[in-house]
């Protein structure tokens, strides 16, 4: 199966030019080991003119093959 996951990322104006890592996980509802899991980590750094204080935006974009092996919710 190919799909694509999408993910908005805000940051604190005091947690920019830091390191965040990041893990998404998808999961049956029922438990068990992961059927994708992704770890990562991002920087979102401050802009030439950017206002005092203001929050940053990280996108991300992520496309990935998988096997389900059974059916889920």
């Amino acid at each position: 199966m190919h799909f694509g996951i999408a993910v908005s990322v805000l940051v604190p104006w005091t947690e920019t030019n830091r390191t965040h890592r990041f893990q998404i996980r998808i999961e049956y509802e029922d438990g068990g080991p992961p059927v994708v899991q992704m770890d990562g980590e991002v920087e979102v750094g401050r802009p030439p003119g950017a206002q005092d204080g203001a929050d940053q935006r990280a996108v991300l974009a992520i496309n990935t093959l998988t096997q389900c092996p059974k059916a889920g919710g």
